[in-house]
């Protein structure tokens, strides 16, 4: 089996969404899509570490899941999507320890923005921590509304 699609091509979507993520949090669906369907392909090749199959199964079940923590307000709908396509790519047995170092990777994220208070716009620098779900408008406009969980999908990955 050649997995030289899998190691070139996985590395390079994880990190153009970690990048998307911590500049505009959000993730592009062409990006995820794009990740999906490329770990079909390579899957259906032979070059993927799974087959096609199980790729779907672990794939929908991601999804599903996702799904549900994003109606809990827990993740967003990006990293629910950035999650699903890494699975593909994973397997059952790889996603689950992939979804074990994402959380592990966005606590460890959390706890980093959260020490780190956003500059707020025509304001001084803030105090303190400041919440996950909290909405400050930062110097260039953009709001800081969540931690940009993709990177912690592209770390877990």
């Amino acid at each position: 089996m050649d997995n030289a699609g899998f190691v070139a091509g996985m590395p390079l979507f994880l990190g153009a969404a970690a990048v998307s993520d911590l500049r505009s949090r959000t993730i592009p669906n062409l990006l995820t899509g794009g990740m999906a369907v490329t770990g079909l392909v390579l899957c259906v090749t032979g070059s993927g570490v799974v087959r096609s199959g199980p790729a779907l199964l672990a794939g929908s079940v991601a999804l599903v899941i996702g799904v549900l923590l994003q109606l809990a307000r827990v993740v967003g709908g990006g990293d629910v999507k950035l999650f699903a396509a890494l699975a593909i790519w994973l397997g059952p047995s790889g996603s689950i320890d992939a979804a074990l170092a994402t959380a592990i990777a966005g606590g460890v994220l959390a706890m980093f923005f959260l020490r780190r208070p956003p500059r707020v716009a025509g304001g001084p620098k803030a105090d303190g921590p400041v919440p996950v779900m909290s909405r400050l408008q930062l110097d260039d406009g953009r709001d800081f509304d969540r931690v940009p969980y993709g990177v912690a999908v592209a770390a877990g990955g």
